[in-house]
């Protein structure tokens, strides 16, 4: 179900069972597993579907301690994801729902297609996003926003996924812009990349002065700073 397509900057991961890419533990531990840690990498679907989230019938019968454990190792693998060093896009189109949708909100960016279907329908089952979608999205949208989204169960197209600030961009070639965006990452400086996703997840003031200094023992600093007032475009990572 998961292949990857590796170009010189990019990693594609593609998910497709021929269906509707429903997940669980062992595919999220593919995925997670099949990131490069030396190119940008891109998950995305089969079209139909990005992932329309877990499969429903692994639900049935299983006790509390067991959801509870499911929760705790789907938030593991989903962390792992959101803190991998180099950056993760998600090139989304078809329905994202449910754990396809707190796969996509673990990447970096999300890129999504005009056929885009979105949304957390957890509630209509009785139980609520268990691999960090609650948090991952009042993070993302706000509070307020995040509580109206899950609390209705309401999917959103892709132009209000936009408007809601869910997905980065909309492409009708959602997958070329993916990739497109991947080779504009790929080319700057990959110290600077990793320590602003350090930054991001877990930053303060005091560890963003402490990056900002070690930068400047990097050969891509000397680089860029070179390169700049030589007028020229930078070649990082050599």
């Amino acid at each position: 179900m998961i292949k990857n397509e590796k170009g010189q900057e990019y990693n594609l991961i593609i998910m497709d069972d021929g269906k509707m890419n429903t997940l669980d533990i062992g595919i999220l531990n593919s995925i997670y597993s099949s990131l490069d840690e030396t190119k940008i990498n891109i998950i995305t679907g089969n079209g139909r579907a990005f992932s329309a989230g877990a499969n429903i019938n692994n639900f049935l019968g299983i006790s509390d301690s067991k959801a509870f454990d499911l929760s705790v190792l789907g938030h593991d693998i989903l962390d792992k994801i959101e803190n991998f060093p180099m950056p993760v896009i998600s090139a989304t189109d078809g329905f994202v729902f449910g754990g396809g949708l707190e796969l996509a909100l673990s990447t970096d960016f999300r890129i999504a297609g005009k056929n885009l279907k979105l949304g957390f329908p957890e509630v209509n089952l009785g139980i609520l996003p268990g691999w960090g979608g609650t948090q991952r999205l009042k993070n993302l949208i706000g509070k307020s926003k995040a509580e109206y989204l899950i609390m209705t169960g309401k999917s959103l197209d892709s132009q209000e996924s936009l408007n809601y600030g869910i997905v980065n961009d909309v492409y009708e070639n959602f997958l070329e812009r993916s990739i497109d965006l991947a080779k504009e990452l790929y080319s700057k400086s990959w110290d600077s990349l990793k320590n602003i996703k350090l930054l991001m997840n877990y930053g303060s003031f005091y560890e963003e002065s402490k990056l900002f200094g070690e930068l400047f023992n990097t050969k891509n600093m000397q680089i860029g700073v070179k390169s700049f007032l030589e007028k020229k475009k930078p070649e990082f990572n050599k």
